[in-house]
């Protein structure tokens, strides 16, 4: 059985060269990089040979040793200056990596397809195979070996709820975090913990949990601070920057966010100088600067398009289509809207879907398509509930109720305009500037068209009904 020594010192370049000579071996451009593979007829006979002599196993063993040992080294530069070239090298070995997970599982080898799930976690999250990564990251997980690794079990499980979170489950997410910081605590992991408590932030925003979020950012910027990690201690000002900015605070907002994007660029991360450009070009457009939105913006896009991140790309088109809209530019909007649900529906992201739809059903209103926008709004209703997302049905049932106003419904209107102020107060989340306006002036049509008692009566109700009575009668609604 021949041994990684033999063929280290061997002249591998000759044997390549000789047998491309033979045509037994091709050899490829990818993305720049010369790459050799057998022929299929060739590689069957190989593998017919390796189980005749015993040596399948061996072969196996090694090649998956092999993947987890470049996916380990290769990691590190996923955050980093190198993250594009990184993020394309893991794409053109997927195919080797998921044969060693493939082979670990088969063997139970939780040891190692634990090394290899962790160190492929950012890749999944980025270029989009969430439920592969998720599916990976519950197999070995489940193996009977597995907590002999805590540090590694650890990280999976971090990777796994980031994944959860993803997709919508902030049930699950919250769930796998909370293990896995408990483990990075309980082993003193540091900079570990100040990753989890870093995603748990994110997952109690989703929520509307600010309060908690905004503890979870802070404790992690604290940690990060005392080890001095500049990457960990941009991604926490950033992330208690969005807190900021969702909870109205938009002087706080900028001042956080601004020094993030300094500290990002200053290290290369340029996956996350797109995630905050994305935010502060959000902020932007919510207070009436349209210009620099978009420069923003597409800055932003522009990058996630070179990383290949889709979840990043769907985010930025969903933004662009904000910004037409809000100045007019309706096919322009839906344009983008269309390209941002289309990749969404790809991705199967429910999260990301009520949100695009939305914002698309908002452009046919302004158009005058108000049974094309009712349809929208309702559906969007129905993705923000499955995610328990508060706030985002609100601002749906909002929307309904602004088409009600002059539609005749003025009833409906007042309960759903008061179910939604109760839940913005509960959550501190105000309007935004950019819409205040528009708000106000339908609250005031709305006075004019119901007698002032009837309206308080209305208010106070719809302030005092539960979420399943408002979603309902937001899908009564005709026009």
């Amino acid at each position: 059985m021949p041994s990684t020594t033999d063929l280290e010192t061997g002249s591998v370049l000759d044997l390549l060269s000789s047998l491309a000579e033979k045509s037994l071996v091709v050899h490829e451009d990818v993305k720049g990089v010369v790459r050799f593979r057998l022929l299929e007829m060739v590689k069957a006979y190989g593998r017919d040979l390796q189980e005749e002599h015993g040596e399948d196993q061996w072969i196996r063993g090694a090649h998956r040793d092999y993947y987890v040992r470049l996916a380990e080294s290769m990691e590190p530069r996923l955050s980093g200056p190198e993250q594009a070239d990184t993020l394309d090298a893991f794409e053109v070995d997927h195919d080797n990596f998921r044969q060693a997970l493939q082979y670990s599982l088969q063997e139970e080898n939780a040891a190692v397809g634990l090394r290899l799930v962790a160190a492929m976690g950012h890749f999944w999250k980025v270029r989009g195979y969430w439920r592969e990564g998720m599916g990976w990251c519950d197999a070995f997980l489940r193996l009977p070996t597995s907590d002999d690794n805590p540090p590694a079990r650890a990280k999976v499980l971090n990777t796994f709820g980031t994944l959860a979170e993803i997709l919508g489950d902030l049930r699950l997410a919250g769930k796998l975090l909370e293990q896995a910081l408990e483990i990075r605590e309980r082993e003193g992991d540091r900079p570990g913990a100040a990753d989890t408590l870093n995603n748990l932030g994110v997952v109690s925003a989703r929520l509307a949990d600010y309060e908690r979020s905004k503890h979870l950012h802070e404790r992690s910027l604290e940690i990060s601070r005392t080890l001095n990690d500049p990457r960990m201690i941009a991604i926490a000002l950033s992330n208690l920057g969005i807190v900021a900015l969702d909870t109205g605070d938009f002087e706080l907002a900028r001042k956080l966010l601004l020094e993030s994007l300094a500290m990002k660029r200053k290290i290369g991360d340029r996956r996350g100088t797109a995630n905050t450009l994305s935010n502060l070009a959000v902020m932007a457009n919510e207070q009436g600067d349209p210009k620099t939105a978009w420069r923003l913006q597409k800055e932003a896009y522009e990058i996630r398009c070179d990383l290949g991140d889709k979840q990043g790309i769907a985010t930025s088109l969903n933004n662009l289509g904000q910004i037409a809209c809000d100045r007019g530019d309706f096919e322009e909007a839906k344009r983008h809207f269309e390209e941002s649900i289309a990749i969404r529906r790809e991705l199967r992201s429910i999260q990301g879907l009520g949100l695009v739809l939305g914002n698309l059903g908002k452009t046919l209103e302004r158009q005058g398509n108000l049974r094309g926008a009712l349809s929208l709004y309702k559906e969007t209703i129905v993705y923000k509930h499955q995610l328990g997302d508060r706030k985002g049905v609100a601002i749906s049932l909002e929307m309904i109720a602004k088409l009600c106003v002059d539609a005749g419904q003025a009833r409906s209107a007042t309960l759903l305009f008061g179910f939604a102020v109760g839940v913005r107060k509960s959550l501190h989340t105000p309007v935004p500037p950019s819409e205040h306006q528009s708000y106000q002036e339908a609250i005031e049509r709305l006075r004019q068209k119901i007698p002032t008692e009837e309206f308080e009566l209305a208010w106070v109700q719809g302030r005092n009904m539960g979420i399943e009575r408002a979603i309902e009668i937001a899908n009564s609604i005709e026009l």
